[in-house]
C-alpha cells in the first residue's frame, strides 16, 4: 500500500483538473489510530497545495481534535438544538410505529426515553438508532427495568457496540457473533475484522 506522502501528492496532482473539491470525512473520533487522521485532515485544510479542498470533518468533542483543528476551522457543534430534535424525531417514529413492541408502553413513558436518547446521542444517529435496538432485544416491559437501562447507557459507540456483541447468548455466539463484528466493522469504516470464537491462552 503508498505511503502517506505518496497519496498526498496523487492528490495534489488530481486536484489540478478541478476548480474546488469536496471532501467529507465522517467520525473522525473513531478513527484508529486517530491521531494520524487528525494530522492529515490538518494538513490539508492548512497547506497552501490544498487550497481547492472544502473539507467537512464530523467528531464527538474531544477536546485533542478540537483544539487541533480551532486554528484552521470553523467549529460547529452537533449537539445543536436542530439536531437533537432531528433525532428525537426518528426515535419518536421508531416508538411509536404500527405493530411495534413498543406500543406496550405507556405513552408517557415513550415520550421520556425519546427525550432521553435525543439528549443523550450527542448528535450521533447511530447511537439512538443502537439503544432502540438494545431496548427492543432486551424485552422490558416494567418501567424500573426500563429506567434502569437508561441510567445505564453507553456513553459511545464503541461502547455500545461492546454491549451488542457481549450480550449475544453464548449458544448463539459462534455464529452470530462473527457475522455482526463484520456488520459493525463495514458500517464504522473499519477494513478488517478479527473474531475468535475459542479463548486463547
Amino acid at each position: 500500500m503508498p505511503g502517506q506522502d505518496v497519496l498526498l501528492r496523487s492528490l495534489q496532482e488530481i486536484l489540478q483538473s478541478f476548480d474546488v473539491a469536496y471532501i467529507v470525512v465522517d467520525a473522525v473520533d473513531e478513527s484508529m489510530p486517530r491521531a494520524d487522521l487528525v494530522a492529515l485532515l490538518f494538513a490539508l485544510a492548512q497547506e497552501p497545495m490544498f487550497r481547492k479542498i472544502q473539507l467537512l470533518a464530523t467528531s464527538r468533542e474531544l477536546d485533542p481534535i478540537k483544539q487541533t483543528f480551532s486554528s484552521v476551522a470553523s467549529i460547529l457543534p452537533m449537539s445543536h438544538p436542530e439536531v437533537e430534535n432531528d433525532i428525537r424525531i426518528y426515535v419518536h417514529a421508531e416508538l411509536n410505529g404500527r405493530h411495534n413492541y413498543f406500543n406496550r408502553w405507556p405513552p408517557d413513558l415513550r415520550e421520556y426515553v425519546e427525550i432521553r436518547l435525543a439528549k443523550q446521542a450527542q448528535g450521533m444517529f447511530r447511537w439512538a438508532y443502537c439503544q432502540v435496538q438494545r431496548l427492543e432485544s432486551r424485552s422490558s416491559e416494567s418501567k424500573p427495568e426500563i429506567m434502569e437501562i437508561l441510567d445505564s447507557l453507553p456513553k459511545d459507540l464503541y461502547e455500545t457496540y461492546y454491549r451488542v456483541l457481549s450480550e449475544i447468548p453464548e449458544e448463539n455466539a459462534s455464529s452470530q457473533r462473527p457475522s455482526l463484528c463484520s456488520s459493525l466493522a463495514a458500517s464504522n469504516g473499519l477494513y478488517s475484522v478479527r473474531y475468535s470464537t475459542t479463548s486463547e491462552g
